[in-house]
């Protein structure tokens, strides 16, 4: 039997790491994740999603500061594992691990490389507004998400899907692709594709800034915003609200089609028949779907209108 090193982090790793448990081919002989991070707003330890799981199924589990230390290292070259699999880990991994297992290291990347290389894949193609995005299994080397490729598989993404929807859609579709990949790795028939350096992109790092809303964008760019947004930085904009000038969240929209205005951008213009305001861009309009005022839930666009009195001509903006 096959021995794997299993690193990873979150939700979409332990989905991964749970298709390799259920599939039972192969031994796992330990795990790397990331130590327990400081969460929510009382700042309490918690452990990653692969910890937990790890735990669950008793596999050895380690949670250096370091992947990259001279200890962790020897610990590693002493398991000796046939392979390494990597998802969402969070640390670089340096040659003298990747050079370790005898057939190497392999990465589950959440994009269609060689586009969309980087740590915000999933955020960053529903921003550009694409209708397809997928998953990467790719041999690792010492550049970022830059190895050859083994084997990939497209998701296709709805005109309303948030990021989030994404995120879970490619983590099933992901895991799925690991686990029938890892068998042709093992046996020798695998594709081994080099990435067309012409066609690399880049998917930077999302800022909480990144979730600021420019009204003057068109309502399709604002529209695409606040779905690869959804569910971190998560959009807002700056506005005040019954009095008190305060950050209003904004989950999720819809762009308003057939609807003449002239206002300025940022304008409630009108209300869709279940109530959700609707605002002006510079070309289009936008309904808010689910808002979320400081300091409150997440609440339905109606409900927000109603509640605070919303009435056309408020401007979600500061003067």
């Amino acid at each position: 039997m096959k021995t794997i090193l299993f690193m990873g982090t979150p939700e979409i790793a332990a989905e991964s790491l749970k298709a390799i448990i259920d599939y039972g081919e192969f031994e796992i002989v330990g795990v790397i994740s990331q130590p327990d991070r400081p969460f929510g707003r009382k700042l309490k330890m918690m452990p990653a999603a692969v910890k937990i799981l790890s735990e669950e199924y008793g596999l050895n589990i380690m949670t250096p500061k370091s992947v990259n230390t001279p200890d962790s290292i020897e610990i590693i070259r002493k398991i000796n594992p046939d392979i390494i699999v990597v998802v969402a880990y969070g640390q670089i991994i340096k040659p003298a691990i990747l050079d370790i297992p005898q057939f190497g290291c392999i990465n589950l990347h959440t994009s269609l490389l060689p586009k969309y290389r980087g740590a915000a894949p999933i955020q960053r193609v529903v921003l550009a507004g694409d209708n397809v995005s997928g998953a990467t299994v790719m041999y690792m080397n010492e550049k970022m998400d830059d190895g050859d490729i083994i084997s990939q598989i497209e998701v296709a993404i709805g005109e309303n899907d948030t990021a989030s929807i994404l995120h879970d859609n490619l983590s099933r579709a992901g895991s799925r692709l690991l686990v029938e990949t890892l068998p042709k790795i093992f046996n020798g028939t695998n594709e081994r594709i080099p990435q067309n350096r012409d066609q690399v992109t880049f998917a930077a790092k999302l800022k909480k800034s990144d979730g600021l809303i420019d009204w003057n964008k068109s309502a399709q760019e604002v529209h695409n915003q606040i779905r690869g947004m959804n569910s971190w930085p998560v959009c807002f904009v700056r506005c005040v609200v019954n009095g008190k000038e305060q950050n209003l969240k904004i989950w999720n929209s819809l762009p308003v089609t057939n609807f003449e205005n002239k206002a300025v951008p940022g304008t409630v213009i009108d209300f869709t028949q279940h109530g959700s305001p609707i605002v002006q861009t510079s070309r289009g309009c936008v309904s808010l779907e689910v808002v979320q005022p400081e300091g409150k839930k997440k609440m339905e666009g109606s409900a927000f209108a109603r509640g605070y009195r919303i009435e056309k001509g408020f401007h979600l903006g500061l003067e």
